[in-house]
């Protein structure tokens, strides 16, 4: 998209009446959007509904999405004064802004595939720098690999009482009685 961008600002208003270059731009404008649809677009939906602990969830990703439909709302209302004013220099702002929303994602949004939405917190507690490798897999990949191991045994799964439920021990660890 960025690169979209930028080969739009490079046909200056004098040329723009050349059918080639106008094909151009058409193209261009298809392909930002066809690029927008699979990449940032789902983004503004999906990410904040992944991130946020289940007790703010509805709120975070109200707020969000309205942030994301405001700021729909200002470049609907911006973009075509800018086009007037400042003309192809108007794919230089947006290209520049796409650069550093790919920078600030890059340092500021960790991945979270192959997590569970439990393990969120963890992951934005951890210290752990967004550009580093997360650890792959999720906690409950991790017991089941533990449990199928050995490492640790399920104790407790027919039992009634205070204790029902799926209780785990440490191999070799006595259980209490």
């Amino acid at each position: 998209m960025t690169t979209s961008y930028w080969h739009l600002s490079d046909f200056d208003a004098e040329t723009k009446t050349a059918t080639a270059i106008s094909s151009t731009i058409v193209a261009c404008s298809y392909l930002f959007v066809a690029a927008y649809a699979t990449t940032w677009g789902p983004v503004s939906w999906c990410y904040p509904a992944e991130i946020f602990p289940s007790k703010v969830r509805a709120k975070a990703v109200s707020l969000a999405v309205s942030a994301n439909w405001f700021w729909n709302s200002v470049l609907s209302f911006a973009v075509p004064p800018m086009l007037y004013h400042i003309s192809w220099k108007v794919y230089m702002v947006f290209g520049t802004f796409n650069g550093l929303a790919l920078i600030h994602v890059f340092l500021a949004a960790p991945e979270t595939k192959g997590k569970m939405l439990e393990e969120m917190d963890e992951i934005f507690d951890s210290g752990r720098k967004a550009w580093q490798r997360q650890p792959k897999g999720s906690r409950l990949d991790d017991l089941v690999k533990r449990i199928e191991e050995g490492t640790i045994k399920p104790l407790g799964t027919h039992r009634r009482g205070p204790r029902d439920g799926l209780e785990m021990r440490q191999h070799g660890q006595r259980e209490e009685q």
